[in-house]
């Protein structure tokens, strides 16, 4: 069980990069704008 979370999780994380990517893309290449504001948490 615990090999098969360690390879589960490892794919996880690289859908995750994948999706990164294709974000990346896609920005660059116009189809999307990525907002890159920062707001300061009100306290």
């Amino acid at each position: 069980p615990v090999k098969l979370i360690l390879v589960a999780g490892f794919a996880l994380l690289s859908l995750q990069g994948v999706s990164e990517l294709v974000k990346r893309i896609a920005a660059l290449t116009g189809h999307i704008t990525i907002d890159t504001t920062y707001e300061k948490p009100l306290q």
